[in-house]
């Protein structure tokens, strides 16, 4: 093999590391750092592509990969560095155990040891790039695990179902190229290496993909919660300047009612001023839907769903003791309340006639938690509705409650149906 095809293999190798790297290294929160970040990698990937092509020692190797992932990690992510430490040991359990497994599948194959397969250049390069797809897909899927709950982990690596097809189907070409390549002849082909190049480049770009269909889907769900967030607020607002003008003009009207109240309380009108006084206090007393908290959004929120309950005679209890400021995002907010009541209120519509309907609702503040509850009566035969925003249900507020290490908590009886959020604010 010539010095050039040798440089060129190595450096895509040490490439395709930097990338498994980065695939593990987004189970830690980013940092608002990332020249920071370049920088480690680039210097980290000098370091390891240097003393791979200058055919160090793999214990060297080993022991460089454990202390740069662990420099990249610390200088380029944020989280506890037992993480840190959990995230770069198992690394390097994962490069050991991949290949190992994969020297030992192939020296089964080729009929021959571990050091055969080194000095044939075909199957050492080939058995590299497997090890390497191996890697990456169980990086991915620890990622996963250590981000997110174990139910909501299962979900996410029951949609890597395709990505694992894709590794399997570019592993057997990588067998494939080296049937072709001779199997056991001395020197690798240039082909043998750009093919093996190409395999790579095509898995991350695969890997690039399968994020951006992901991330595409997160940002669709965001931005239909925004137009949520956004329409909630338009509606309270303009109830909010109904009620403020309805104020007004009663105020307008006020001195006018105590005059004539006067004039026939003088004149002795006593009941007639009384039926008046009656009128007036009943249209005080009328029952609005604008609610106020000393948090804008919300107040928007909860008098959106209050303008519904109230069309569909619906009974709602509040409990609403919240801050001007909450250490939550507006978005998640809207996402968290907005589907909390938006599926009670549902629940409640699908109830026979004559059947009471209420919902009690709290969303209480204290020591940097948050308390979310919700209860409703159950419906005898419920049914999912499909409105427009019934997309962001009872997953997506799972999703919300783990961005803040909360908890979800749902209690179904056969008469009333409960769910409770708490998050961890701090």
């Amino acid at each position: 093999m010539s010095i050039i095809a040798f440089y060129a293999f190595e450096v895509f190798v040490v490439l395709f590391e930097m990338f498994n790297i980065s695939r593990l290294m987004s189970a830690l929160p980013q940092r608002n750092r990332p020249i920071s970040r370049a920088l480690v990698y680039i210097v980290f990937f000098v370091a390891l592509a240097g003393a791979s092509m200058s055919h160090a020692s793999p214990y060297i190797l080993l022991m460089l990969s454990l202390a740069g992932i662990f420099i990249v990690a610390l200088f380029g992510y944020g989280g506890s560095i037992s993480d840190k430490v959990f995230l770069a040991f198992a690394y390097i359990a994962f490069v050991l155990i991949s290949e190992l497994v994969c020297y030992q599948i192939f020296s089964s194959v080729l009929s021959g040891d571990m050091a055969e397969i080194h000095e044939v250049e075909a199957a050492r390069i080939i058995t590299t790039l497997v090890v390497k797809l191996a890697q990456l897909f169980f990086v991915s899927v620890v990622a996963i695990v250590k981000k997110h709950s174990f139910k909501t982990s299962w979900h996410k690596i029951h949609e890597m179902v395709p990505l694992l097809i894709c590794q399997l189907i570019i592993i057997f070409l990588a067998l494939l190229i080296y049937m072709i390549s001779g199997e056991r002849q001395p020197t690798a082909e240039t082909e043998v290496i750009l093919s093996s190049i190409a395999l790579m480049v095509l898995d991350i770009v695969l890997f690039w993909y399968y994020e951006s269909i992901i991330a595409a889907g997160a940002y669709k769900q965001q931005k239909l919660a925004a137009e949520i967030q956004f329409e909630n607020q338009v509606q309270y607002y303009t109830s909010l300047g109904e009620y403020q003008n309805k104020i007004e003009a009663m105020r307008h009207d006020m001195q006018k009612h105590l005059r004539f109240m006067k004039e026939m309380i003088d004149n002795g009108h006593t009941d007639e001023s009384m039926r008046l006084l009656g009128e007036i206090s009943a249209e005080f007393s009328q029952k609005q839907t604008v609610i106020y908290t000393p948090h804008p959004v919300v107040s928007a929120i909860i008098s959106s769903a209050l303008t519904r309950a109230e069309e569909m005679n619906i009974q709602v209890t509040l409990d609403i003791r919240v801050p001007p400021i909450l250490n939550v995002a507006h978005i998640d907010l809207s996402i968290l309340i907005g589907n909390i009541m938006d599926n009670a209120l549902e629940e409640c519509e699908l109830l026979t006639e004559g059947t009471a309907r209420y919902l009690d609702f709290t969303l209480v503040e204290k020591k940097s938690k948050i308390l979310i509850k919700a209860i409703n009566p159950r419906a005898p035969k419920p049914q999912k509705k499909k409105g427009i925003h019934h997309g962001l249900g009872l997953k997506n507020i799972q999703s919300v409650a783990e961005k803040y290490s909360g908890i979800v908590s749902i209690d179904e009886q056969e008469a009333a149906f409960s769910i409770s959020v708490i998050l961890f604010s701090e």
